[in-house]
């Protein structure tokens, strides 16, 4: 049976407050195996890529926690962000 983001809040985000933040968690757990911008995006249900990518990807990326797939091209469109694996 797939988990459902209704899962990962109950059983992970309880205690967290901030929605962004919330959000943050989400995509570090979906990311254990390697997920497309849309795909997360789909899953978050964000409609705008430049907020998704300003609010949620650049954070976590900037801070080592998500990483590409092919991070000498950004913008590829096969681009998909994992975990980094040294932090979890």
């Amino acid at each position: 049976m797939p988990v459902t983001l209704a899962d990962i809040d109950r059983a992970h985000l309880r205690g967290i407050e901030d929605k962004e933040e919330r959000g943050k968690q989400k995509i570090l757990y979906l990311c254990d195996t390697p997920q497309t911008r849309k795909k997360l995006m789909v899953l978050l249900d964000v409609k705008s890529k430049k907020t998704f990518f300003r609010v949620y990807l650049k954070p976590l990326l900037e801070s080592g926690r998500l990483l590409m797939t092919h991070p000498d091209q950004p913008s590829i469109s096969t681009q998909e962000y994992i975990r980094n694996p040294e932090l979890f």
